[in-house]
């Protein structure tokens, strides 16, 4: 009995459930853990190895107050622990430093930004299990960070990185692994300026469950670029990217979503609903898990019933999808305009490369499943005869549904085969060539 009571003893120790919430005085002092540690009844103590320190409870950094994370340390997070930040914050150690649980089966909170007095960075730090988010009228960086293992709960949220609070302005370059659900994400009544840009998002949604990696509320600017995105096969519900103004909380949302490599996922890139959306130049490779063709396995997904959204889609490579590309409304979906002059607003060269995407035998390259007519010219499809008859046979529209828009898919670029390569140009050229100098210019 008495070694059972030592047992139970030492879990109480990592619950911070019933634990008190410190808050600093808010007189002008810069705090960090070794400081939080000499101070009686701050929740924080000595963790058993050097540069080690136990959060216990809430600590909430006042705003009148400062606080600087310490370089090399680890912090061990008890159950419900949070560190909530209102001032100012230098969370920049030069050789890192590491928040994760406490104890096994243990869920953190998150280290929470709410900074009332600038902009915050944080560079070269670790969450493990540990979430980070940020409600401010400031910017937050996050810069060469890891974030695996998040458990994804009521307690700490849905996403590794969680996006809040309207007027917040994220900047985003860290690797994203193995977390529950989305590595980047938030609630849709939240519209948040974001750049994703150089990131590397590898198997995340663990728990399998209809959650994309990188799940953003569409903004009046949301940039995704130059990131890698790759699924876990032995999951079939994670998506890659996903964009989406369901609530239409960004009356004047754009999009940019450029130069990503994404494979393996559910699906490749979702946007939804009103917004004005680029997808361009990105490599789009099987992402296919999806079970069911009705629900889901599309290259690119344009989902706007409400007719509101303008999009335009060029230079990309897709390939192995169960849908090349699946419109659902759409006020003005642009795959490629060529008829018109290149000075014309809606011009768009095309130089999407569809090769092999298809279900049940029959090859989608693209389906209008709305009623706007949908331009797709100057493109390369999939198949063997480059001629109309043959390109219609890829594309699903008016021709074999007649409450469905038109496609206009003529003149198209060429034809595309399982062996074809290319390489994109920042201009949206598109050069036969080895495909490896794009994926080599996306990983760099």
């Amino acid at each position: 009995m008495k070694k059972l009571f030592l047992i139970l003893t030492l879990a109480a120790a990592f619950d911070g459930a019933n634990a008190a919430t410190f808050t600093t005085a808010g007189n002008g002092t810069e705090w960090s853990f070794k400081l939080l540690s000499q101070t009686e009844g701050s929740g924080v103590t000595a963790g058993n190895n050097e540069g080690e320190y136990v959060l216990d409870g809430t600590v909430v950094i006042a705003a009148d107050d400062s606080f600087v994370l310490d370089d090399g340390i680890t912090v061990l997070m008890a159950q419900g622990a949070e560190l909530d930040l209102l001032g100012a914050a230098r969370l920049t150690p030069a050789n890192g430093a590491r928040f994760t649980r406490a104890a096994d089966g243990v869920v953190p909170r998150y280290v929470f930004c709410q900074s009332q007095r600038g902009d915050i960075v944080v560079r070269n730090v670790t969450f493990e299990y540990v979430g980070l988010k940020q409600y401010s009228d400031y910017l937050l960086s996050v810069d060469q960070c890891t974030f695996r293992y998040h458990e994804a709960s009521m307690t700490n949220g849905s996403a590794a990185l969680n996006i809040g609070g309207t007027g917040s302005v994220f900047v985003v370059s860290s690797l994203f692994e193995y977390n529950k659900r989305s590595a980047i994400g938030g609630a849709a009544n939240n519209s948040c300026n974001v750049t994703i840009e150089g990131c590397k998002f590898y198997y995340n949604d663990q728990a399998n469950l209809n959650y994309p990696q990188i799940n953003l509320t569409a903004a009046e600017q949301v940039v995704i670029r130059r990131n890698e995105v790759i699924g876990d096969r032995s999951k079939t519900m994670g998506g890659g990217i996903a964009v989406s103004n369901l609530l239409g909380v960004a009356p004047d949302a754009n999009t940019l979503i450029e130069f990503n490599r994404v494979v393996d996922n559910r699906y490749g890139i979702a946007i939804y609903s009103k917004q004005t959306a680029q997808v361009m130049h990105n490599v789009l490779i099987n992402n296919n898990t999806e079970t069911n063709p009705n629900n889901g396995g599309s290259g690119i997904n344009v989902y706007d019933p409400q007719a509101a959204q303008y999009t335009t889609i060029s230079g990309n490579r897709i390939e192995g999808h169960l849908w090349g590309v699946t419109v659902i409304g759409g006020k003005q979906v642009n795959l490629g305009r060529t008829d018109v002059d290149v000075t014309h607003r809606d011009y768009n060269p095309g130089m999407n490369v569809f090769v092999n995407n298809g279900n049940g035998g029959v090859l989608y390259d693209l389906y209008n499943n709305g009623t706007s007519t949908v331009y797709a010219q100057g493109n390369y499809w999939y198949g063997t005869e480059p001629t109309e008859a043959g390109i219609d046979e890829v594309i699903f529209h008016q021709a074999d549904n007649p409450s469905l828009g038109e496609v206009i898919f003529l003149p198209a670029a060429g034809i595309a085969t399982t062996g074809s390569s290319f390489d994109l140009n920042r201009d949206g050229a598109v050069n036969v060539g080895d495909v490896s100098t794009l994926y080599n210019r996306l990983t760099e």
